[in-house]
């Protein structure tokens, strides 16, 4: 029973019922284990009620000052910012988790990003401290480490590596999307690089297959481009979208046909790949066949469709028309193999530290080529292998109208061969030492086809490197052609560190070794557009060190003579700062839209309807010279990767 402290209003023992007072007389003797009395006086029994009512008035008290206390932390806590606690890492986006500090004891997820979140925990617990502006700074570069390095050990495929930075016992927030150059994800770099096992474990690990590059790319898009029908397949059977479109509106189809990937459109076709998307140059599938294989893979499957019409043209051998250019330009000798006995031979066109160049005549066909030879023994010497391969591969690959293009490839015993496009137009330095600087409407021609051979390499992810006016040659209606990839690097989808080149030509970060990307490219674009409008490179000086240090440091001068918008796409292509530079956030794209090229239409460069002065062509001679070197071939010393092809 309770007793509320002005129980009716009176203090007197007279208004108690026997039974009330029997309880209050056991409340206040404080325990059972006492003996009540039976014999008291109405005095006593009055006191012992008053003591009873002064107990009752302390307790109240009591009470009213813990609500006042509980109202008054009510109040402090309503005018601070409540703790952001969330209880599973499942309801935060992908791309918020790593800014997330899990509480492994209550199993909260506090975001670090909010400073009062973090002065609460401070303030609460003693073992935090308040980070200062140093210790922040070298917390987000260690995140940014560990991040870049999952996407260096997914590019390498190391699977211990990628397991490793995404252990749970991992320090440092990592993020298994974390984007790097271009946007790409570890997943992307795993994919073009065709780790099997790193994919797998990615996707296996919550890898978003649909991340897009900053080109819009998908996994799926970065592997029709390989050709890898194993990754297509994992791809495929973890939803990925194989009708999706890229920047340029291309779908995996477009890129795997464009690429020759035959076995890789057959499984999209499979899998019911759509033919009748457009590209962003209105093209279909089928449109950017070239070859008789994928003609047919395509008719195979029964996928023709309103294309039945140029297939049976294509497919016949005695048409005449342009189209008959994707077919060989080489016919097969009898022995079903070509060598250097197989041409003819007129002059040298140019020499190098590792080879020659001359011009040829293919027997068969009577065409003129010209024919690259490296000297094995000093390829080996220099420990360079892994350049001519390069050059071989990227040649192959690439089928552009400013890109030299690659017709065969053998070697013999001494020497590796390239047959390649011969362009008799000279080259960019040989104009500049006839002319010593161009007219700025005819250096925007060359740079226009050049800005576009460099915006393909990029798309399939490689870096030039050696631009300069001797690697751009001209064909016979002066159209520039970018030539020699002995510098070229593959698969470039971070920084690298290797490096040779011609030092006149080097971007500050070369100088620096800071590490260097595709945006090198677009530097060495600023170079060669200075030189051919002023005459020379930039920042040059004779001795080597001074030149660095005017690299790295000099200001630029500039002839007022420059108009404006030439002035002004040179300093932001020669932009010290690589992530500030020209073309560093959309490539080519970016550098396209500058107010130099207004008035130019891209699909006429594209097309060579810009016409450059027409070069002073250099005749063929009629009398053929003796083949300069010996070649014998009885298999030995064979560069196993230098294999024998022929491009269609």
């Amino acid at each position: 029973m309770e007793f509320e402290p002005n129980y009716r209003q009176q203090n007197s023992i007279r208004n108690l019922t026997e039974q009330e007072f029997e309880e209050i007389l056991q409340t206040t003797m404080e325990t059972e284990a006492h003996v009540i009395p039976q014999d008291l006086t109405e005095q006593q029994k009055q006191q012992i009620y008053m003591q009873y009512l002064e107990k009752q008035k302390q307790q109240q008290n009591q009470n009213n000052d813990k609500d006042n206390n509980n109202n008054n932390n009510i109040n402090n806590n309503n005018n601070q910012k409540p703790k952001k606690k969330i209880l599973s890492l499942q309801d935060i986006p992908e791309q918020e988790r790593m800014f997330m500090i899990v509480d492994k004891d209550s199993g909260h997820v506090i975001d670090y990003r909010d400073e009062q979140v973090v002065a609460q925990l401070v303030e609460e617990n003693t073992q935090f401290t308040q980070p200062s502006t140093q210790v922040w700074n070298q917390f987000w570069k260690n995140v940014r480490k560990i991040n870049e390095l999952l996407l260096d050990e997914a590019e390498r495929g190391n699977i211990e590596g990628v397991k490793k930075c995404l252990s749970q016992d991992q320090v440092f927030p990592v993020d298994i999307n974390y984007k790097g150059l271009d946007d790409w994800t570890p997943l992307h770099n795993a994919v073009f690089n065709q780790h099997l096992e790193v994919i797998k474990y990615l996707i296996q690990q919550g890898a978003n297959v649909e991340s897009a590059t900053s080109f819009q790319r998908r996994a799926i898009h970065i592997a029709a481009i390989s050709g890898s029908v194993d990754i297509g397949q994992i791809l495929i059977d973890n939803k990925a979208d194989i009708n999706v479109q890229d920047l340029e509106l291309e779908t995996p189809l477009h890129f795997a046909v464009e690429k020759n990937q035959d076995k890789f459109v057959e499984l999209l076709l499979k899998c019911g790949a759509k033919t009748d998307i457009k590209n962003q140059k209105q093209k279909y599938p089928l449109d950017v066949v070239k070859t008789h294989n994928m003609w047919n893979v395509f008719a195979r499957l029964n996928k023709l469709e309103h294309k039945q019409e140029k297939y049976n043209k294509f497919m016949n051998p005695n048409f005449g028309t342009d189209e008959n250019e994707a077919l060989h330009d080489f016919e097969t000798p009898g022995d079903g193999k070509v060598g250097p006995k197989d041409f003819k031979y007129y002059k040298k066109l140019g020499s190098g530290a590792f080879g020659e160049v001359y011009l040829v005549r293919y027997k068969l066909n009577n065409k003129v080529y010209a024919m690259k030879i490296l000297k094995k023994e000093r390829i080996i010497k220099d420990k360079i292998q892994r350049y001519t391969i390069t050059e071989k591969e990227v040649l192959a690959q690439m089928n552009h109208p400013f890109i030299t293009r690659l017709y065969y490839s053998f070697q013999d015993d001494l020497h590796l061969y390239l047959i390649l496009e011969y362009c008799p137009g000279g080259d960019l330095n040989q104009l500049l030492k006839k002319y010593r600087k161009l007219n700025e409407n005819v250096a925007k021609i060359y740079i226009a086809e050049i800005l576009l051979a460099l915006e393909a390499l990029h798309r399939d992810m490689i870096v030039y490197r050696d631009l300069k006016p001797d690697n751009v040659i001209l064909d016979e209606k002066g159209h520039a052609k970018l030539t020699d990839f002995g510098l070229a690097k593959k698969n470039v989808t971070d920084k690298t560190h290797s490096f040779l080149g011609t030092p006149a030509y080097f971007a500050p970060e070369i100088v620096k070794k800071s590490g260097h990307n595709r945006v090198l490219d677009w530097y060495n674009l600023g170079v060669l557009l200075y030189e051919l409008l002023v005459g020379m490179p930039p920042f040059y000086a004779m001795d080597r060190q001074q030149l660095y240090e005017n690299i790295k440091r000099a200001p630029l001068k500039i002839p007022k003579s420059m108009s404006p918008q030439a002035k002004d796409i040179i300093l932001k292509l020669l932009n010290r700062n690589p992530n500030q530079r020209l073309g560093a956030k959309r490539d080519g794209e970016e550098i396209r839209q500058h107010p130099f090229f207004e008035g130019i239409d891209w699909d006429d460069v594209m097309d060579g309807k810009l016409m450059p002065p027409q070069p002073q062509i250099k005749e063929i001679p009629e009398k053929e010279m003796k083949a300069p070197f010996i070649s014998q071939d009885t298999n030995l010393n064979k560069f196993k990767e230098w294999t024998e092809i022929i491009q269609e």
